[in-house]
């Protein structure tokens, strides 16, 4: 392993794993999307926390012309536990967050 300031980020691998899920009836559809993230110490005994995502929206499929536009419309929970520096935990860390959102897609 290179040394942590010759490495993007902060020189630590994670594991993440990501769950995708749409159901579509004629032009509407729901979909889900999870996601997890497992953080593991680098060199220097430092370990960000662990991070979790749902999602989860609403959207209508239509062709306007040439294209199809996807409106979209949903909402988000983030979870992030707090930084570990040698065990212990490092204050101002870690948190969550929800939102709504929407969006438009067009292809």
């Amino acid at each position: 392993m290179l040394p942590m300031h010759l490495q993007p980020g902060n020189g630590s691998y994670s594991l993440g794993s990501l769950l995708f899920y749409s159901i579509i009836k004629e032009n509407f559809g729901v979909n889900i999307f999870t996601k997890y993230n497992h953080t593991l110490e680098n060199e220097l005994g430092y370990k960000q926390g662990n991070n979790w995502q749902n999602n989860g929206g609403i959207f209508y499929t239509f062709k306007l012309n040439n294209l199809i536009v996807i409106p979209q419309i949903g909402a988000s929970y983030e979870l992030y536990q707090t930084d570990k520096n040698f065990g212990n935990q490092v204050e101002y860390t870690g948190g969550n967050l929800s939102y709504m959102y929407g969006q438009v897609e067009i292809i």
